[in-house]
């Protein structure tokens, strides 16, 4: 295991002038970065072609949850743990305090915005109804009334004239709450992978792993949704990855120059274990629980499987390093 010193030297910055392109720690975040962009635009493509049914989309979901498990509780935590004096003590409870607020926060949003986006797709899809009772059924999840009436009357009059919702062209058509989710959830994943590199080396390639998985599922899903769109569908679909790449190099970035104040980088390592717990519990399982994929035991042992293959794979590391 890894020792609970930053995976990099303190003071790495290679001089005050030197340009943080130019330090090679940004050149191994880029190759390790590659690895989830690259599975998240082939599982883009793969959607176009393949259907994968909810056992398989489940199973990989509960693999990539084992991994990240495992590589939380080896890599990142053991550090947290080893926090001796009060100020590296109070940072670190100050990282895990504000990831848990911040990632809540994030939820919230999101969520907001993805009631807002399926209340529009209800008025629109359900045309015997009308708008008054749909926006009444539904004023407690409501953001913006103004704005929602103007929107359905729009999908409205597309449905009189006799054209689908999901077949409209327009950008003010495509389902923005749950694309901005989408959006946010590559930013965070590609600021965590970044931090989890610069706190430890080996504990960033086992999150790239994970998060590849991870990044491949929701490619083949976000695109699926998307594909309705055509050419408009197919440019969404590739931001998640742009932005997990702009999120890595901001967390990596951060965590670089961080290091050498210990408190507030254990601080900010905490920050990424509590968000990564998140990502686990309230975005990757509950998604899996959510389909009918969860009642079935050869879906679920994947967490386990994922779990077990990290483990295996630190006693390799350890016996490489020792001999």
């Amino acid at each position: 295991m890894s020792s609970s010193v930053p995976g990099h030297q303190a003071g790495g910055l290679q001089g005050s002038r030197a340009s943080l392109l130019d330090n090679p720690v940004y050149d191994a975040t880029l190759l390790t970065l590659a690895v989830p962009t690259a599975a998240m635009l082939l599982g883009n493509a793969i959607s176009f072609a393949l259907h994968f049914s909810d056992h398989t989309m489940g199973s990989l979901q509960m693999f990539a949850s084992g991994i990240i498990l495992a590589a939380v509780g080896c890599e990142l935590l053991p550090p947290l743990l080893e926090a001796e004096s009060v100020a590296e003590r109070v940072g670190t409870l100050l990282g895990l305090l504000l990831g848990t607020g911040v990632m809540f926060l994030v939820r919230w949003f999101t969520d907001k915005l993805e009631s807002v986006g399926d209340l529009v797709e209800t008025i629109a899809m359900s045309p015997d109804h009308s708008m008054e009772d749909s926006l009444l059924t539904r004023k407690s999840s409501m953001v913006g009334q103004a704005k929602l009436l103007k929107q359905s009357a729009s999908c409205a009059v597309d449905l009189e004239l006799g054209l689908p919702y999901f077949q409209q062209k327009s950008w003010s058509d495509m389902p923005w709450g749950m694309i901005t989710s989408v959006f946010i959830n590559g930013l965070m994943d590609g600021l965590l992978l970044g931090i989890a590199y610069i706190a430890n080396t080996h504990a960033g390639v086992i999150m790239a792993i994970a998060t590849a998985v991870e990044m491949a599922v929701l490619g083949v899903t976000f695109s699926a949704g998307m594909n309705a769109f055509g050419k408009k569908g197919a440019v969404i679909a590739t931001v998640p990855p742009l932005l997990m790449t702009v999120g890595a190099f901001l967390g990596s970035a951060t965590a670089h120059m961080l290091e050498t104040d210990r408190p507030v980088f254990l601080g900010l390592i905490g920050f990424g274990v509590v968000a990564l717990l998140f990502l686990v519990t309230m975005e990757l399982l509950h998604e899996v629980h959510e389909s009918e994929a969860h009642e079935h035991w050869h879906v679920n042992v994947y967490l386990f499987i994922g779990f077990i293959a990290v483990v295996i794979e630190e006693w390799i590391t350890r016996s490489l390093v020792t001999h």
